[in-house]
Formats: structure tokens, C-alpha cells, sequence
């Protein structure tokens, strides 16, 4: 059974999965402080400390990284060698969709060290995850695909 959808259907079915993910991340976002207790001792312990913006910058990385393995299996799935395509159709739609408020009014704003950083996660989560994907699916096989 060939597992591999023509080029032009996996990234339709890429940007359409893309966009559901990042919406289905930003709902999760919303209620996963209550359920995580890392992030209320980082705020306890850590608040006000220089420490505590990037460990949190990594702490939510490792989670929307978590939290996307399954995109990334879907991709690596789907073109197991050619996966770079995919990505960028899975990731730059949704990013700009969900970021283009911010993107579109840059005449007149000033970018902030954390929206800097609130991007750079944005973007290297999926990448990340599909890099985990792809290395433990080398270390399975021994061959780096399927």
C-alpha cells in the first residue's frame, strides 16, 4: 500500500492540518497552566528572577514541540524523504494566519524581545518535533526512512 499522497494533495492536506494544529495549540495553551504544576512553582519560585522568562520560553518550546509529534508524524508519514515541502506548508500559512495582526501593523509598532521569542517558537516547534520524529525513526530502522 503506497502511504504517499501526490505532492499538490499532501500540501493542501498539510496547510489545512497546519492550521487546525496552531488552533487546537492556542485552545490547549488556554488551559494548560491549571493542569501543569511546573509553571505555577516556575511562577512561585522563579517570578522576577532573570531566570525566569527563558526557562519559561523553553518550558512552553518543550510542550508546543510535545504537542506537535503528532503533526510531525502525520508529515514524516506522508513523505518520509521529502518532508521539507510539508513542513513549510503546514507551518508558514498557520503562522501567518495566526500572526498576521502583528505582522501586518509593523509600520507602527515596535517588535518586543518577547514577541521575538513568542515567533522563534512558533516556527521551530513543528520543525523540532519533525527533526525528533525523523532522527527516532532513523534510530528504529537504521536507515532514516521507512
Amino acid at each position: 500500500m503506497q502511504r504517499r499522497l501526490h505532492t499538490p494533495a499532501a500540501a493542501a492536506l498539510a496547510v489545512a492540518l497546519g492550521l487546525v494544529h496552531f488552533h487546537l495549540l492556542a485552545l490547549l495553551w488556554g488551559r494548560l497552566p491549571q493542569f501543569n504544576p511546573l509553571f505555577g512553582w516556575m511562577l512561585a519560585n522563579l517570578a522576577g528572577s532573570a531566570w525566569f522568562y527563558p526557562l519559561l520560553w523553553l518550558h512552553d518550546l518543550l510542550i508546543s514541540v510535545l504537542l506537535s509529534l503528532p503533526l510531525a508524524l502525520l508529515i514524516h508519514w506522508l513523505r518520509p524523504r521529502n518532508w521539507a515541502p510539508l513542513l513549510a506548508s503546514a507551518l508558514l500559512p498557520a503562522f501567518l494566519y495566526f500572526n498576521w495582526p502583528l505582522i501586518g501593523d509593523m509600520r507602527v509598532q515596535v517588535l518586543t524581545a518577547q514577541q521575538i521569542a513568542g515567533w522563534l517558537s512558533q516556527i521551530a516547534m513543528l520543525p523540532a518535533a519533525l527533526l525528533l520524529v525523523h532522527c527516532l525513526r532513523h534510530r528504529q530502522t537504521g536507515k532514516g526512512g521507512d
